[in-house]
């Protein structure tokens, strides 16, 4: 299996759907994209991770200001990449650390559905 593969694999079993507009699963979903983006760019699955970000920024229904922030997200989580026992850290496994860390439920937060 290729990079470009791996990577579409990886958004696909992190992400089953696109989120609905407004929810927080789209924030999700785009901090994971961009993530991605960054950890792969120049490359083709870097590329595409790029353009799922795009879509999944276009079809949101939350503030820009809240893809700014989940992009910061991604940018702290590539600066502190987690340690490999052999060879270089590992830009993946730092982005599925993002999809479960504090500060990415704390900003999805405000657009998580309420229960009536």
């Amino acid at each position: 299996m290729n990079l470009r593969t791996s990577a579409i694999a990886l958004l696909c079993l992190a992400t089953p759907a696109l989120a609905a507009a407004g929810d927080a699963p789209g924030l999700r979903q785009f901090a994971l994209a961009s993530c991605l983006a960054r950890a792969f760019e120049g490359s083709p699955a870097g590329e595409d991770a790029r353009r799922a970000a795009g879509a999944i920024l276009e079809l949101g229904g939350a503030p820009f200001e809240a893809y700014e922030a989940a992009d910061q997200l991604a940018l702290q989580a590539l600066a502190s990449l987690p340690a490999a026992k052999a060879g270089p850290p590992i830009a993946t496994l730092a982005c599925l650390v993002l999809q479960d860390s504090a500060a990415l439920r704390a900003l999805e937060a405000p657009y998580r559905p309420r229960p009536e």
